[in-house]
């Protein structure tokens, strides 16, 4: 699944990149799309990497790494000291657009409900991740519907069309239990 998602570690817990176009493929979705979105990533260097290439695509385009007043909130394990002030920042700052997360920090007791649309940049198939996930869009007050995206390699571990074995398939099969 890490490869599918663009990289690999060795031996030596180095992460080495693979090319990919699953960021390629996000870009283009939120090009014309000008609401706020959460971005579900479940690797440490998929958020990483999304971060990045969201604030290139729609911040500062010679960005290197994490911009403080960028268009991008994070919430992960690698940001604990400063991943609320970051959401803090995507539910009051018009100019930050995009949340970038991993479904295990911030799956519990966090409410984005300015976002319309969720994209599954990557996913694993623990339902409890995913459910609380699809939730932290949702608000009690909301009257707007949100879009869940997922994106996927086909006939590949992530999705198979013949309704194989898959983590997409696994999910749904756990909702049906």
């Amino acid at each position: 699944h890490q490869v599918l998602c663009g990289h690999v570690g060795d031996e030596e817990k180095n992460v080495k990149e693979i090319p990919e176009n699953r960021t390629a493929a996000l870009l283009d979705l939120l090009e014309n799309y000008a609401g706020k979105a959460v971005i579900w990533c479940s690797y440490d260097h998929s958020v990483r990497k999304v971060s990045l290439a969201l604030e290139r695509a729609f911040g500062d385009p010679n960005a290197v790494g994490f911009v403080e007043d960028g268009v991008v909130a994070r919430f992960w394990g690698g940001n604990e000291k400063t991943r609320e002030t970051e959401v803090r920042r995507l539910k009051s700052d018009p100019r930050v657009r995009f949340c970038v997360a991993a479904p295990d920090a911030g799956r519990y007791g966090n409410t984005w409900d300015v976002a319309d649309l969720a994209v599954y940049y990557s996913s694993k198939d623990n339902l409890d991740h995913r459910e609380q996930s699809e939730q932290r869009t949702m608000g009690v007050e909301k009257n707007r519907g949100v879009d869940n995206v997922d994106l996927v390699c086909p006939d590949t571990v992530e999705w198979r069309r013949d309704g194989g074995p898959s983590i997409l398939m696994s999910l749904r099969k756990k909702i049906n239990m």
